[in-house]
């Protein structure tokens, strides 16, 4: 009734080279990690350079080339230096901020 198939046969990754991705059609596919600026932290006059770079960016590329973005949003815990004899002052910081969540971006970008 069902027919099994191999997950190898499905997935369109054929191999990975270097930095580049090629997959079972030809098309090779390169990722670049992006440091973008955090939010709030540009000026109006920035935001509008950094977004008209963007389009003159995508403007240029080929027909027919596709572009994803990924971002990650990962949530971790504010850490400092831990030193070994720490005055009254610096256990009270670190007790003050160690229960801070961070969340940390990672922004990839990936075209072919």
């Amino acid at each position: 009734m069902y027919k099994i198939k191999n997950l190898e046969d499905i997935f369109p990754i054929w191999k990975i080279e270097g930095d580049y991705i090629l997959d079972k059609q030809g098309c090779i596919t390169v990722g670049y990690a992006l440091q973008l600026p955090e939010i709030f932290t540009l000026s109006t006059h920035d935001y509008e350079t950094m977004h008209a770079t963007w389009v003159r960016a995508i403007k240029i590329l080929p027909v027919g080339t596709i572009v994803h973005k990924q971002d990650w949003f990962i949530q971790s815990r504010f850490s400092i230096k831990v030193e070994d004899e720490k005055t009254l002052l610096q256990n009270i910081y670190q007790n003050q901020y160690k229960v801070f969540l961070l969340l940390q971006q990672y922004c990839l970008l990936f075209h072919n």
